[in-house]
């Protein structure tokens, strides 16, 4: 018989091992991650007062996967209305609902799992977070 040591610690392991083997495909992530970046485009849209065709444009950019550059400046209540929209829609949209659960809430987290971290710090809506809430 092994010491408890040793069994504590094969035991950890296994726990560890177990825990990792249950995560979703990546790719089902990442279709999550472009549903909530669609949503987020929206509602940029609809605060800023974009037309729909420059909307557009913007969400072909992010399916393509291309680099997302902010070129537009918020004034401070179109920065609070977008933020009230974006905290709202984590409990009225499911997609972000599903996306915040997954990442932040769930054991364990995605946003500690190497390679799914990526994919939550490169989405739309954690970058327009960073943008509202540090300015």
């Amino acid at each position: 018989m092994l010491p408890n040591v040793i069994l504590d610690l094969i035991q950890s392991y296994v726990d560890a091992m177990d825990r990792y083997t249950d995560l979703p495909p990546r790719a089902r992530v990442r279709r999550l991650m472009d549903r909530c970046d669609q949503w987020v485009l929206n509602q940029v849209g609809t605060v800023l007062g974009m037309p729909t065709n420059e909307v557009q444009r913007l969400r072909f950019r992010l399916e393509m996967r291309g680099e997302f550059i902010f070129y537009f400046h918020m004034s401070l209540p179109q920065r609070q209305m977008l933020l009230e929209i974006l905290q709202d829609g984590i409990t009225s949209n499911r997609h972000m609902s599903c996306m915040i659960w997954i990442f932040l809430t769930r054991e364990p987290k995605l946003y500690n799992v190497p390679g799914y971290e990526r994919i939550f710090k490169d989405g739309l809506f954690c970058r327009l977070m960073e943008y509202l809430v540090s300015c």
